[in-house]
């Protein structure tokens, strides 16, 4: 089951990484896949980092559970500030 939490962080950073969602907060948010209810839930910080261009993006992904110790996992990525990029676009770099 944890294999699976993972699988859901790494798609949650790939959708970041393509531009398909923002680099911003976002509060735990049910995972859903088709008609079935959601099992996991996921939510994603993000701070800056030593690099005025990047950004640490964590996604953190928790099984809904009555469970008193549900699964969760966590990845961190560095990812691309998109205000540095369009900084540099206005500037002509």
């Amino acid at each position: 089951m944890e294999g699976e939490a993972l699988l859901i962080a790494e798609s949650v950073i790939a959708q970041l990484v393509a531009g398909l969602i923002e680099p911003v907060e976002i509060a735990p948010t049910a995972w859903v896949v088709g008609n079935e209810p959601p099992e996991w839930r996921y939510a994603l910080s993000v701070e800056p980092t030593g690099t005025a261009e990047l950004l640490a993006a964590r996604v953190t992904v928790e099984q809904i559970t009555e469970s008193s110790k549900p699964i969760t996992a966590s990845l961190v990525r560095w990812v691309v500030d998109p205000a540095s990029i369009e900084s540099a676009t206005e500037e002509g770099v």
